[in-house]
């Protein structure tokens, strides 16, 4: 898969090199990887096992392709990360609930997927979050009553008050 294959050739790049600008879409640090900004570039395929082996990432934003399958349990072990960002995709399953062993999570962008299921309880376990989007899932059930422990939180887009009004909005306008 070209993700995987891309994740590999940029890590090995960014121990060799000391000038790093060059990696697109890839920030290292100290010869690791910290951050993967490959949005809005028509990857297609499932979340590769590859990105959990970078385990110093803070920023993974891979919103605006075309990523279908579950979002791997394998990502929890990524407890560095700062910043998830998969909106934007054709993403499926439920949101595991490990996810809620990443404490520094500050963003969680999950919006415009194909998620199912309800709310992990477990995602009140992210103090540090600031930012949570979910709208344009299939999500069911009520909000867990732990998100209330999220007492950073200042952005929470759980459901598109247009649509559920029938008027046209930003975000549904590709739905």
């Amino acid at each position: 898969m070209q993700i995987e294959r891309d994740a590999k050739e940029q890590w090995m790049a960014c121990q060799k090199e000391t000038d790093k600008s060059w990696l697109y879409g890839v920030t290292c640090k100290d010869g690791v990887v910290v951050g993967l900004d490959w949005s809005n570039n028509h990857l297609d395929g499932s979340l590769p096992e590859v990105i959990a082996g970078l385990s110093h990432l803070k920023l993974l934003n891979l919103s605006k392709n075309l990523l279908s399958g579950s979002i791997p349990e394998s990502l929890s072990q990524l407890t560095s990360l700062v910043q998830i960002q998969f909106g934007t995709n054709s993403l499926s399953g439920s949101i595991p609930p490990t996810m809620g062993n990443m404490s520094q999570l500050t963003l969680l962008y999950l919006e415009e997927n194909n998620l199912t299921g309800t709310l992990p309880t477990q995602l009140g376990l992210l103090t540090n979050l600031k930012a949570l989007s979910l709208f344009n899932n299939e999500l069911e059930g009520k909000i867990p009553f732990e998100l209330s422990d999220l007492t950073n939180l200042s952005e929470f887009h759980f459901l598109c008050l247009a649509c559920l009004l029938n008027a046209q909005c930003y975000c549904c306008a590709s739905s």
